[in-house]
């Protein structure tokens, strides 16, 4: 499980069942970039690979302009100051933007 070359770093976080993971990408951020890849633990062992999300299918319009600055190295990653994490019963990822 990693992210396409390119796309860089993922930071992963686990449910407290074990069943998902959630790698979120610590690299600059881009609209176009996916930053969010999530996984199920598969039946029969392995993994498989349940959604994909970009900036700008988490993001609004305005939220992408704002943070627009985040694009350098030397900047807070694109979730800084953001809540990551799984809700009580590791139905949902929640991602809360400042």
């Amino acid at each position: 499980m990693a992210f396409p070359k390119g796309e860089g770093i993922a930071l992963p976080f686990i449910s407290n069942d074990g069943k998902y993971v959630v790698l979120v990408s610590v690299t600059p951020p881009f609209s176009d970039f996916t930053v969010l890849r999530i996984y199920r633990e598969h039946r029969f062992g392995g993994e498989d690979l349940r959604a994909t999300y970009k900036l700008k299918d988490i993001w609004t319009a305005d939220e992408l302009e704002a943070h627009a600055n985040l694009t350098s190295n030397s900047r807070p990653r694109w979730f800084a100051g953001s809540t990551l994490g799984f809700s009580a019963d590791s139905s949902a990822f929640v991602v809360r933007t400042p």
